[in-house]
């Protein structure tokens, strides 16, 4: 009705507020593989950023940590509470998934990539010129940098292993890094993370496996079970495998691949 026209139907609202439920952030490319935080990102220690944003009640004057308003560890970064004092207008405690897309903003640019910076009106471009506030001013130069550090890692609720890729071929399937990745997603879909899918050739037919983490083996689209030791095997003697993270619950609507899409004419390892 704002926009001069009638107002939406009850349906309406709820078809809308289905889609989007639905919409899911990115992972977060400044977390490790395993979902966990690094040691060190933008001259920080992320891990005591975060020890620092949940612990330390050094935030305005009611003593507060960051956690108070910015849920987190886990939660999506806010309270979800509006907040009515010292801002133009009242707000909801801005939520941190995806903070760290943020900072493509600056507000010294007649032009700027992304969004709107850290505040609802453009006014501040960065963590550091965010932090700066008055309201952090008993926290000390470093724990500001390691909180920042930690809030550039903050977990999107999309695990980093969603959409990383790994092509394993003869000449690199016994590479550390490789059996290490592979290791990886394999523990990530028993925690629950991610789908893993396999796509590519068994025996040089096309193929696309799902991991069953309950018995540590791969179901085929043909019904057939491999070990991790038989898809090495295979491997060794010239097939071609990528193995992917998907989101959670959609890796059986992947199973049976496009059979134009043959492993190794586009190979992609990515975060």
């Amino acid at each position: 009705s704002l926009m001069g026209g009638a107002p939406l139907s009850s349906a309406d609202m709820e078809l809308y507020a289905g889609f989007a439920n639905s919409i899911l952030f990115l992972p977060n490319p400044n977390q490790n593989l395993d979902r966990a935080l690094p040691t060190s990102l933008a001259g920080g220690n992320p891990v005591e950023g975060l020890k620092n944003f949940t612990t330390l009640k050094l935030t305005g004057f009611k003593s507060q940590t960051c956690n108070d308003c910015h849920t987190s560890n886990p939660g999506p970064g806010s309270d979800a509470l509006i907040n009515t004092g010292g801002f133009t207008q009242p707000l909801k405690s801005p939520q941190l998934r995806n903070i760290y897309q943020k900072q493509l903003y600056t507000k010294f640019s007649r032009e700027s990539i992304n969004g709107f910076g850290m505040n609802h009106d453009g006014g501040i471009s960065s963590l550091a010129e965010f932090l700066a506030n008055k309201l952090f001013v008993r926290y000390t130069d470093q724990q500001k940098t390691d909180m920042a550090s930690f809030m550039l890692a903050f977990d999107t609720g999309t695990a980093p292993a969603v959409g990383y890729t790994r092509t394993m071929t003869a000449s690199n399937v016994d590479n550390p890094r490789v059996q290490a990745d592979w290791s990886t997603l394999q523990s990530q879909a028993a925690a629950g993370n991610i789908d893993l899918f396999v796509h590519g050739t068994l025996r040089n037919e096309v193929r696309g496996l799902l991991y069953q983490p309950a018995i540590g083996q791969y179901l085929a689209d043909n019904g057939v079970r491999y070990s991790q030791a038989q898809l090495q095997a295979l491997i060794k003697t010239g097939d071609t495998l990528s193995a992917m993270g998907v989101y959670p619950g959609t890796g059986s609507a992947s199973l049976r691949p496009s059979r134009s899409a043959v492993p190794g004419r586009s190979v992609s390892n990515r975060r």
